[in-house]
């Protein structure tokens, strides 16, 4: 089972930025979720997550923390980042989403638990 990391990067107007996965994607097709993949061997998890999310999108992202691991993903958070998105192959959209408004995404499950984590409930 491969292991990955991904970010919950937000803004500071308390957007989440989520990206829409392509339409070919092996998982979760035309989903909307975090950036992220796999971890590389000998890679540690947030290097992964730091490296992945600038592969994806292009931004530079400094100090990051710990939400939670479960089985497949080390979940992290941060609100430090610097760049302008700029989409990979693997992507077709990318968003800026409010708490408010995250339900009214087709999210990779967990998504929306994991945003309310870390900026609260609306």
């Amino acid at each position: 089972m491969t292991i990955g990391s991904v970010i919950l990067v937000v803004d500071a107007l308390d957007r989440l930025l989520v990206l829409k996965r392509h339409p070919e994607s092996v998982w979760m097709p035309d989903k909307w979720g975090l950036p992220g993949g796999a971890i590389e061997e000998g890679e540690l998890p947030a290097a992964a997550a730091i490296r992945e999310t600038f592969e994806e999108t292009t931004l530079e992202i400094g100090e990051i923390s710990l939400v939670e691991t479960t089985d497949t993903a080390y979940i992290f958070y941060s609100r430090d980042y610097m760049g302008t998105v700029k989409l990979d192959h693997e992507h077709t959209a990318w968003e800026w989403v409010r708490p408010e408004a995250i339900q009214t995404y087709d999210l990779v499950p967990g998504v929306a638990e994991l945003f309310a984590s870390v900026v609260g409930v609306y």
